[in-house]
């Protein structure tokens, strides 16, 4: 009897411990190397170099400062992200003898990366695609050197704002998954279409115009009598000025609507934004569930693959 009492108990004890292991869920995010976040909410700290301008052109050159700061500027909005500041960024590669604004290589970026205790460093260069900016950016993972690339195009320097906003969203996309992945935007929409509908209206009431102008000059070419004469005469030669008028106005509008058409089809209002393809960013971006069972508990681990 007393031996089926503690066998009985340590029998509920087990029982009680493999509820509690049922119960316990800890999310775990892996990376594709098989490092580990355990805390998906941990900030991120990241540094950006310098740009290199190999567009050849000199007033560019400016950009290669101006642009990382922008883009910090943009990074910082988010909570998830903490920029290294960039006097602290010149003092460590002042100490390794780097050059900021100049070229480095992997293995100096990593380098500089752990030595700032970074967890990613992002360096682009600016070019140009066509006639268009192109602007790319190398996020590389420190630990590991990983690197996926980011990149956006736009007309020219004066809608640099919108492109780094498109740049930075994207890349906080990549590193937090947070927001959306943008792959082209549109802004400033021409009001092609009001110019043409006022076109076409313009037009219509131009050939209406036109027909009653004509109608009161052929009733004045035919008119005997002087009454008839001079009322026929007075209301062609008013309908004429305001066909003369439409004339004037149905033109400006038609050009303004080609005019417009032609910028709208030029893409000038358009921002273009690339990355690693739809696939790799989808087998990238795998949700695992690992199950492990003991004698006293199971666990589930999620694993996000990065």
């Amino acid at each position: 009897m007393h031996l089926l009492q503690r066998f009985r108990a340590k029998t509920f004890r087990g029982a009680i411990i493999g509820i509690i292991g049922l119960g316990m869920v800890m999310p775990t995010f892996v990376f594709a190397d098989g490092s580990v976040n355990a805390n998906p909410d941990e900030l991120i700290t990241l540094a950006v170099l310098d740009f290199k301008n190999t567009t050849g052109r000199f007033h560019l050159d400016r950009l290669e400062k101006t642009l990382p700061e922008m883009l910090k500027t943009e990074l910082s909005q988010t909570d998830k992200i903490i920029v290294v500041e960039r006097q602290r960024l010149e003092a460590i590669m002042n100490e390794q003898a780097l050059v900021l604004s100049g070229v480095i290589d992997e293995q100096a970026a990593l380098k500089v990366g752990q030595f700032l205790g970074a967890q990613y460093i992002i360096t682009g260069e600016i070019t140009y695609s066509g006639r268009k900016l192109r602007i790319d950016s190398h996020i590389q993972k420190t630990e590991t050197g990983q690197v996926i690339g980011e990149k956006v195009i736009g007309s020219d320097t004066e809608v640099l704002d919108k492109m780094i906003q498109v740049l930075a969203t994207n890349i906080i996309y990549n590193l937090t998954g947070t927001g959306e992945k943008v792959t082209k935007v549109t802004f400033g929409k021409l009001p092609t279409n009001w110019f043409l509908g006022a076109t076409a209206v313009s037009a219509l009431g131009l050939g209406l115009t036109h027909s009653t102008y004509k109608k009161y000059y052929d009733d004045y070419k035919a008119a005997n009598r002087l009454d008839d004469i001079d009322s026929n005469y007075s209301n062609a030669n008013r309908y004429r000025k305001s066909r003369d008028l439409l004339i004037g106005a149905t033109t400006a509008l038609g050009i303004t609507t080609f005019v417009l058409w032609l910028v709208s089809t030029s893409n000038r209002n358009e921002i273009l934004a690339m990355g690693e393809d739809a696939d790799y960013l989808k087998d990238r971006q795998k949700l695992l569930v690992d199950v492990q069972v003991n004698p006293c508990m199971v666990s589930f681990n999620l694993c996000y693959q990065f």
